[in-house]
């Protein structure tokens, strides 16, 4: 079974922000890649 590594929060009506950790650039600020899923339900989210 694979670690999931990112985060699905909920961002109003039917809205999704995904966040996805990358790791620490040279000046140790951690970076993540970030996208917003519109679906109609919670279920089609996973």
């Amino acid at each position: 079974m694979a670690r999931k590594v990112g985060q699905i929060i909920a961002r109003g009506d039917r809205r999704w922000l995904i966040r996805v950790y990358l790791g620490r650039d040279h000046a140790e600020i951690g970076k993540h890649q970030k996208s917003l899923l519109h679906s109609p339900n919670k279920q089609q989210r996973d």
